[in-house]
């Protein structure tokens, strides 16, 4: 029971684990594409829309491969607050927040 308790609380920690800092946690200022894909298929989208190195479990933002003034998202988590929390995340990178999360919360 401690074991399954215990897994309860590890699993949302991964996205609330780098949150933006303030200057970044604001909307994308141009057209902002999300794909919203199954919990534990993120990494493999990731690669295949193009982030090659991706690591990512819960999503990843891809730029402007929709073309200029667009940022592409890719959000998954297990839960509606992890949802919540990768799209907070990759938002920021949108804005600029650079990939090695700088100032996260």
């Amino acid at each position: 029971m401690r074991v399954l308790l215990a897994a309860l609380f590890l699993v949302p920690t991964v996205a609330f684990a780098q949150m933006p800092p303030p200057e970044y946690d604001r909307g994308y200022d141009g057209k902002l594409i999300e794909h919203r894909v199954p919990f534990g298929t993120a990494r493999a989208y990731c690669r295949k829309m193009g982030r090659h190195q991706s690591m990512a479990r819960y999503g990843c933002s891809l730029g402007d491969i929709a073309g200029p003034g667009t940022c592409t998202i890719v959000v998954s988590g297990p839960t509606q607050a992890d949802v919540r929390n990768v799209r907070k995340h990759e938002t920021a990178h949108c804005a600029g927040w650079p990939e090695n999360h700088p100032n996260a919360r």
